[in-house]
């Protein structure tokens, strides 16, 4: 019996099994280098990169930030709107037309539309036709008379419905030098004979407040 030819065919079946075991193993217990293997240099082998499956949230984030800034860049944010003059406030309002007119002819919307602070009580439409037409002509045809009473209906400073109500019982002096008081009942506020039906329409250059009766210089 010849051994060495024995000795070679045992070789030769051990050694497909060594390389399934070695197989086997590298599966399980992961990469050569983790289980002390190592290479003719003494380095552990290279370990071929993974790649990584990302996460379906994580892409969709991803996604949406993407669209903001994009949004952002195509669409910048509008500057907040600037807070209108008494004058475009009057001018805005379509119960306020005859005093628009008036403020207009007495040459004041310049001032109504400048630096400054005022307080306007502002007589709507309803208002001035509860005077009779003949003196309401009169008014118009005297340019003096008119600026007068218009300056009647502003206080100077800005006096918001909270402070206002605070002043029950006492008197105001409006830019023309007539003085009105100022009366508190429950929520009710008037000043002089007019009562106060909307409150602090705030402006750049004060507030307006809308009342039901025009006041009169004395």
């Amino acid at each position: 019996m010849n051994v060495g030819n024995r000795e070679n065919k045992s070789f030769a079946i051990v050694n497909p099994l060594q390389k399934i075991l070695r197989s086997t193993a590298v599966e399980r217990n992961g990469p050569p280098e983790a289980a002390g293997f190592r290479s003719a240099t003494g380095e552990p082998p290279p370990v071929p990169p993974s790649s990584p499956v990302e996460h379906p949230m994580k892409t969709k984030l991803i996604a949406a930030a993407s669209f903001l800034a994009l949004s952002l860049a195509v669409f910048p944010a509008q500057a907040a709107e600037e807070p209108k003059t008494i004058a475009e406030i009057v001018a805005g309002s379509k119960d306020h037309t005859i005093l628009l007119a008036l403020v207009k002819e007495a040459g004041l919307a310049e001032t109504l539309s400048g630096k400054g602070e005022w307080t306007v009580f502002a007589p709507t439409d309803a208002a001035f036709k509860k005077i009779d037409k003949e003196t309401l002509d009169k008014v118009k045809g005297d340019k003096e008379l008119l600026k007068k009473i218009l300056l009647t209906h502003a206080v100077k400073g800005t006096w918001v419905a909270g402070e206002v109500v605070k002043l029950d019982g006492k008197e105001v002096e409006t830019l023309s030098g007539t003085k009105f008081k100022i009366a508190v009942n429950g929520k009710s506020v008037t000043v002089g004979d007019a009562k106060v039906t909307a409150a602090d329409l705030k402006a750049s250059n004060g507030v307006v407040h809308v009342i039901d009766t025009v006041l009169m210089p004395k």
